[in-house]
């Protein structure tokens, strides 16, 4: 396991956080438009065409569901309730999806950290053993370079 493996996890880790933590924001936005868009079609006025094609590029079963009036365009809202329903759970699968890399990532970090601590305990054991004082230093370069990278790896679960 080499450092750049371990910037890479990390690398990957906070790029998965990020990007549920857009998908959150994201879909509380257009949780929203549908509900809006209820809410417009519950007090009968007409939906604009722009905001059709949002919800259709949202839910693209939506495509066919409007009707178009003399001034824009009408839906069940029963549909835009299920299609809000539909787009709820896609989201909550992707953000699952995203938890469970995460988790992979952080269980990855840990075995990667008992592993190194393992090969630490090993070098110490064999230090008893060694004969001359190049390969004592490269041993203890080697237990230096263990504890760094254990190091990096307990900052990228935190």
């Amino acid at each position: 396991m080499g450092l750049f493996n371990l910037f890479n996890n990390n690398t990957a880790l906070e790029q998965e956080l990020d990007e549920a933590k857009e998908k959150i924001t994201e879909a509380i936005k257009n949780a929203t438009l549908f509900d809006t868009a209820a809410n417009t079609v519950n007090a009968e006025t007409p939906i604009s065409f722009d905001d059709v094609l949002t919800l259709v590029n949202l839910d693209g079963t939506l495509a066919d569901k409007f009707t178009k009036t003399a001034d824009g365009y009408t839906i069940a809202a029963e549909e835009l309730a299920a299609a809000k329903e539909r787009y709820i759970q896609s989201t909550e699968d992707s953000l699952n999806e995203s938890i469970k890399v995460a988790k992979e990532t952080v269980s990855e970090a840990e075995s990667n950290i008992t592993n190194m601590e393992s090969r630490i305990r090993e070098i110490k054991s064999d230090n008893y053993s060694v004969n001359s004082p190049y390969d004592y230093q490269k041993s203890q370069d080697e237990i230096a370079d263990l504890a760094d990278t254990i190091e990096i790896e307990r900052q990228n679960i935190d």
